[in-house]
């Protein structure tokens, strides 16, 4: 057959070479816009890293002494803030509220820490001075944890899961839905719901 060349060899040659001088051109130089041409897209926004622990805070405790909520890395995590002018009775409720929410057994709650923005201690030790398992009672006299929480309406919830993301942060009516907490909650755990 000698030296013929099929045409389709040649055709492909020839468009390797035009695409080639055109891709390098275009590299060079870009296309000048038209007037109805539309706007070049925005770029992607940058990716935006993980933030910090939400509730790595030291809590300072009713009977002394500090909880680290950043060791508690790994357990959800819920801090509930109450009304500052909460009743002693609705104080006690509360507590009796984290308790079963924090309930041990072998699918265990998430660790709950009831902090107190302000108010008397001798009234809030009367209301929560009987430790529970899992439930932190916390006092926050001038409000400095409250502040590093972002938390400025009460009552507050922030619950946080495993891995550390929010998975609820509610302020005023929402954070009263108790039941609807403990739920989300003891889910979050993977402890069985009553």
């Amino acid at each position: 057959m000698g030296s013929a060349t099929h045409p389709w060899i040649l055709a492909g040659c020839l468009g390797v070479a035009c695409c080639g001088s055109t891709v390098s051109r275009e590299a060079a130089e870009p296309p000048a816009p038209t007037e109805d041409a539309p706007p070049p897209a925005p770029a992607p926004p940058a990716p935006v890293p993980p933030a910090d622990d939400p509730v790595a805070v030291t809590i300072p405790l009713l009977g002394g002494g500090t909880v680290r909520l950043a060791k508690l890395a790994g357990t959800p995590r819920m801090v509930y803030v109450p009304d500052p002018g909460a009743s002693g009775a609705d104080l006690a409720a509360l507590a009796r509220w984290a308790s079963d929410v924090a309930r041990g057994g072998r699918d265990p709650g998430p660790v709950v820490v009831l902090l107190a923005v302000g108010g008397d201690h001798d009234r809030l030790a009367d209301a929560w001075g009987i430790p529970i398992p899992g439930v932190y009672f916390g006092w926050d006299p001038q409000g400095a944890v409250a502040a590093k929480l972002a938390i400025d309406h009460f009552p507050a919830v922030i619950l946080v899961d495993r891995q550390g993301r929010v998975a609820l942060r509610a302020f005023g009516t929402a954070a009263y839905e108790l039941d609807a907490i403990a739920r989300k909650a003891r889910a979050l755990s993977g402890a069985p719901d009553w």
